[in-house]
């Protein structure tokens, strides 16, 4: 397990959340995905989680408040199915938002970074510049991700509820880290999220605190 607690203002590109009553969030990433993908890119190729990863989702009914009263979740099925095993039908509603999915690698999807380094070693190097102006060869643009991420991050802070749990992608949840946390989008390489990670963070007031970071449902067999 990973703890950490750092206080921050929530600025990031522009965008600052409204002042607000304070809220524990819990980010949680999918478990591990099929065989045959781990490893490598994946975000919009619709993968459905493998074996173990359906092992870690169950296992992470004990790390979410019970009940959760209001859920977010990206709509990609590992994350659906994550949400699903995990709660069971424990939450009164569960919200799909396309701005919680994870990057679009364009031709990059299904390829190890190896590979990938070896194909475009060009594109590699303007990735790890960290330009917004940087765009994933046929996918999205790094700024139109973060666009992304700011306006979950604006939607998670204006619900009204005290909890809040979010199921969604390693990509997100380390940026949403990095503009809770007030850190520049190339820090989101700091932190390990690894499959079915929990991240429990305390909002209020545009700033944050990270309450936790365990990655330990990582190890269920």
């Amino acid at each position: 397990m990973k703890r950490q607690e750092v206080k921050a203002s929530a600025q990031y590109s522009g965008i600052s959340v409204a002042p607000e009553a304070a809220k524990t969030v819990w980010l949680i990433r999918h478990g591990e995905i099929e065989w045959g993908h781990e490893g490598k890119f994946v975000g919009r190729l619709d993968v459905p989680l493998g074996e173990r990863g359906a092992r870690q989702a169950r296992s992470l009914g004990r790390a979410i408040p019970p009940p959760p009263r209001l859920v977010l979740c990206s709509p990609s099925l590992r994350t659906r199915q994550t949400a699903e095993l995990a709660l069971g039908c424990a939450a009164e509603e569960i919200l799909f938002s396309e701005d919680l999915m994870e990057a679009d690698f364009g031709r990059w999807e299904d390829h190890s970074f190896t590979e990938i380094e070896r194909a475009d070693p060009g594109l590699v190097k303007e990735l790890f510049a960290f330009e917004l102006a940087f765009t994933f060869p046929g996918g999205e643009r790094l700024s139109d991700f973060l666009g992304r991420v700011e306006r979950a991050a604006a939607r998670i802070a204006a619900i009204p509820e005290q909890r809040v749990v979010v199921f969604t992608h390693g990509g997100i949840i380390r940026s949403l880290i990095c503009f809770w946390l007030g850190l520049a989008f190339k820090d989101y390489i700091k932190f390990e999220v690894r499959p079915a990670a929990v991240v429990k963070l305390l909002l209020h007031g545009g700033r944050a605190v990270l309450l936790e970071l365990d990655n330990s449902m990582a190890e269920v067999l």
